[in-house]
C-alpha cells in the first residue's frame, strides 16, 4: 500500500492519529520499531539537528526535500511534514508539494490556529480531516489528545518533542 494511502487510511480511522515527531532517519527508525504507525517531521527539529539553528526559514526547499527523502526511505510508515511557508507565492507552493511528494512525503496540513474556538471552526469548515500540531511553546493552545478528537481533529503531532527530550538528556 502507498504511504498515501496508508496516511488516508489512519487519518480516516475513528480513533485519533497520534504522530510522534522525529528529526532524522534513526529517530523515524525507532519511531516505527516502537509501533507508530506515522511520524511527523517538524521544521524546528529538522533545522536544529542539521543547522543547530532555529527554524527561520533556513533550510531551502531542496535542502528540506532530501531530508524529508533520508528519513522517508529509512521506514516504511507514512510521514507527515512541515511544509514551511510554502516557499513563496503559489506557484512555489506548487513545486513545494511536488518536491515533498518526490521525496516521499504522505502529507503536510493547516498551521497555528490561535485558539479553542478557531480550532474548532477548522475542523467544522475545511472539507477535509485536520492535523493539530502540538508544538510546545507555539501559537496553538496545546490540548490532550482527547479533546482533539472530541474538536474533531483526525490526527495529533507533536513534532519538537523528541528533540526536545534529546537536548534535555544530553545536556
Amino acid at each position: 500500500m502507498r504511504k498515501t494511502t496508508q496516511l488516508r487510511t489512519l487519518i480516516n480511522d475513528k480513533e485519533i492519529l497520534l504522530l510522534p515527531g522525529i528529526y532524522d532517519a534513526l529517530s523515524a527508525r525507532i519511531a516505527e520499531r516502537v509501533g507508530h504507525k506515522a511520524i511527523t517531521i517538524g521544521g524546528y527539529a529538522m533545522t536544529g539537528s542539521l543547522l543547530a539553528e532555529p527554524d527561520s526559514s533556513q533550510l531551502s526547499l531542496t535542502e528540506m526535500a532530501d531530508h524529508y527523502a533520508r528519513v522517508c526511505a529509512a521506514v516504511e510508515v507514512p510521514c507527515l511534514v512541515d511544509g514551511d511557508t510554502g516557499f513563496g507565492n503559489v506557484t512555489n507552493v506548487r513545486r513545494t508539494v511536488r518536491e515533498f511528494e518526490r521525496a516521499g512525503v504522505a502529507g503536510l496540513f493547516i498551521e497555528a490556529p490561535r485558539s479553542v474556538d478557531d480550532m474548532r471552526r477548522i475542523c467544522r469548515e475545511a472539507p477535509f480531516p485536520q492535523l493539530a500540531n502540538m508544538i510546545s511553546f507555539g501559537l496553538t493552545p496545546e490540548l490532550a489528545a482527547r479533546e482533539l478528537q472530541e474538536l474533531g481533529y483526525a490526527a495529533a503531532a507533536w513534532p519538537v518533542a523528541s528533540i526536545f527530550a534529546v537536548t534535555h538528556t544530553l545536556q
